[in-house]
């Protein structure tokens, strides 16, 4: 369970200030409203050195808890109940992925069991819809407004005159709505995506109420400095890009510089009404994909093919129809304790489920997009906005198509490694091991996985940041959550063909792994790939050591050399790597009675996240290696000793010097950490150039 604690009064061992709220996570399910007196193990994430690096919230881990028998009741409890009532009905009347739905756009809440329908939803470019959105927020708002108009122009005509005296029914009708808005915001939780999209749809209806009908633009600038005033971290953030550039876009391409709207009080033929709106809907979700189609590319490194017309037919089924009856179904609940829609929302529900999963499926719906670099981003918005500038002159559209066009060359040809080159990334993903190794040859590509780290999201980031789909080998050195347990997400995202390890590890309670061929290795077995040799050193039939539980699976790690292969002589006299999982002491000088010649290589990856000192010791003086690649902090701490006995080897950490690139071909090692990449607060002049240097680069290619 991961559930949300206000803290009242909070102390920490190391004195530091306390955050006002925190995520806990724990095996047990707490009652929304009641006081408790918590233990628990603070985590403060840090925001990791990896392209497309994912931002996260401080959260903790449970280790007891003790009632302090107060119950808590404020609105925001009430709210909170409400809502988790709801999810716990809605989970209860319907099928996990349509619970998952209804609960996503009703309460904002996420419910297990909709991985596979998620997916659908992204690969159909709907994965918005999945969720409380400005869109919502806009259809449920524009439903409400029509339906409140509908009926206030059929009251009897006395009446409505006199109601005319003081509001008009356009009036009115914003007026009536604006409650209803402010529910679904309470209903959503408040989180900052729902508050943007409230404050957006209320400028909307303020605009109505005071009877400015034009001039969308400055309503668009005050939802913006709204939102940013309220959150000034929000303009940094992904969701308000996209939403702003959504409706920018609209803004530019469907209401244009119309002072007013057209004249829809006019009275025109029902025929022409239908194709008036269906025209206007087409041009909406053009519009919206034009504005965010390069964020989606640039951050998730994937494009929907089949958006446009997935959002035409889905978005108003669930915007117009589903959301206002499921929000119609939970005021029942709130009333009578019925959710009274519920039939027609499941049906609403099934078909969208349906339609979403018929879209995803279709030939090409989603596209991979490799990284590319930040410039195309600038001059794809700076064309854009110098069209909208100059009045629509259409020769300044040039420029977002030949930056998309450039974008396209560079992906499919510039970034193409050369023959006969391995090139191994290691992750900045906290004290955990991962890595991708990527060897190129005349023959074709071929990419291998070492460990996983406990979520697989690094990994899973850098395989589409270079267009990887598939995963020929996955190798697992040892079976302990921060190596292994991100390998579902890997099997879930990507063709995972084989996997490879020493022997100890059960895969029986992963479902995400079943059918895929395992391939247990033991001291001396080679494998030959496409431009690759690997070599297993660790452990062999029978081996034991004396280190128990925890140290002992550490000490069966796989432990494994890998070597570029020349594809002209298949020599094998590329550059090497030696991965040795988490192997301790005892282990090590197992290794040692290997003959000398197989321990040697240029990259060692260290022993146990660099923390055995004396395994790593010695393997260094076995391997002979120029560079050494952790995973703990703590190295450069007790690597000093280390290093004064090597002065010629190079140490590097992931979690101080961010992901590392080695890219090996023609016998040269170049080495590139991400640290490096990113762009720097302006000190100087030649920082500053480094900066706009690096708007034209592409991590982990050098500079260009």
């Amino acid at each position: 369970y991961a559930q949300s604690f206000r803290i009242t009064n909070g102390l920490r061992r190391d004195k530091q200030k306390m955050v006002e709220e925190i995520e806990v996570l724990s095996g047990r399910e707490f009652e929304v409203g009641q006081r408790w007196v918590l233990t628990a193990r603070l985590v403060v994430p840090r925001k990791k050195l990896n392209p497309g690096a994912r931002n996260s919230e401080p959260f903790a881990y449970l280790e007891d808890a003790a009632y302090g028998g107060q119950v808590i009741m404020t609105p925001r409890v009430t709210v909170n109940r409400i809502r988790a009532d709801l999810d716990r009905e809605i989970s209860r009347i319907f099928d996990p992925a349509e619970a998952a739905l209804v609960a996503a756009v009703t309460t904002g809440g996420r419910l297990a069991g909709a991985k596979d329908v998620r997916e659908d939803y992204r690969r159909s470019g709907l994965a918005h819809l999945f969720s409380i959105s400005g869109t919502h927020f806009g259809f449920f708002a524009l439903v409400l407004f029509g339906l409140i108009r509908f009926f206030l122009t059929r009251l009897p005509r006395l009446t409505l005159e006199r109601l005319c005296e003081l509001l008009t029914p356009s009036e009115l009708s914003a007026l009536l709505t604006f409650p209803f808005m402010l529910g679904y915001l309470f209903l959503s939780g408040g989180r900052v995506p729902s508050v943007r999209a409230f404050i957006m749809t209320l400028m909307f209806l303020l605009g109505l109420l005071l009877g400015r009908r034009g001039g969308w633009m400055p309503f668009l600038a005050l939802a913006a400095s709204v939102v940013i005033i309220i959150d000034p971290q929000a303009l940094a953030g992904l969701s308000f890009q996209m939403s702003f550039f959504a409706v920018l876009f609209i803004g530019m391409i469907v209401w244009g510089g119309d002072v007013e709207p057209p004249p829809y009080y006019e009275v025109l033929p029902k025929w022409q009404s239908i194709l008036l709106y269906l025209r206007g809907l087409i041009f909406i979700t053009i519009s919206a994909t034009l504005g965010v189609f390069p964020l989606v590319a640039y951050f998730f490194h994937q494009v929907s093919l089949i958006s446009p017309a997935a959002n035409f037919i889905v978005a108003p089924l669930i915007s117009m129809a589903l959301v206002p009856l499921s929000l119609l179904g939970a005021l029942g609940f709130i009333l009578t304790g019925h959710f009274i829609t519920w039939p027609m929302v499941e049906v609403l529900a099934k078909t969208s489920n349906w339609l979403a999963e018929g879209f995803a499926q279709v030939p090409m719906a989603s596209v991979h997009v490799p990284a590319f670099p930040l410039i195309f981003l600038l001059v794809y918005y700076g064309g854009f906005a110098l069209w909208f500038w100059k009045r629509y002159r259409k020769v300044f559209l040039i420029i977002p198509a030949l930056s998309v066009v450039a974008c396209i060359f560079v992906v499919q040809f510039v970034s193409i490694e050369g023959t006969d080159s391995m090139r191994v990334m290691f992750p900045d993903a906290g004290r955990v091991d991962a890595a991708v190794i990527e060897l190129s040859t005349s023959a074709g590509m071929e990419t291998l996985v070492v460990d996983t780290g406990r979520r697989g999201y690094e990994v899973a980031d850098y395989l589409k940041s270079r267009g990887i789909t598939t995963i020929d080998a996955l190798i697992i050195t040892h079976a302990h959550a921060d190596h292994s347990d991100g390998a579902g997400r890997l099997a879930d995202e990507f063709d995972l063909r084989e996997i490879w390890d020493g022997g100890w590890v059960d895969y029986a309670e992963s479902k995400a792994l079943e059918g895929i061929p395992v391939r247990s290795l033991v001291r001396g077995d080679v494998i030959e790939g496409r431009g690759f040799k690997l070599l297993a050193l660790h452990p062999y039939p029978g081996y034991e050591t004396t280190r128990e539980e925890h140290q002992g699976v550490n000490d069966r790690s796989l432990v494994f050399r890998i070597t570029g292969v020349s594809s002209k002589d298949g020599d094998g006299d590329g550059a090497s790597f030696l991965f040795t999982g988490d192997i301790g002491a005892e282990a090590t000088r197992n290794i040692l009675n290997i003959p000398p010649k197989w321990l040697k290589a240029d990259v060692l990856k260290a022993p146990h996240h660099g923390l055995e000192a004396e395994a790593l010791r010695t393997l260094i003086k076995a391997s002979d290696s120029d560079i050494v690649v952790a995973t703990a902090p703590r190295l450069y701490n007790a690597a000093k000793g280390v290093k004064a006995r090597n002065p010629d080897t190079d140490f590097y950490v992931t979690g101080i010097d961010g992901a590392m690139s080695m890219r090996a071909y023609n016998g040269e090692i170049n080495v590139s950490a991400y640290s490096r990449y990113k762009m720097v607060r302006w000190p100087s002049l030649k920082e500053e150039a480094m900066n706009i240097k690096r708007l034209f680069a592409l991590w982990p290619m050098e500079l260009l």
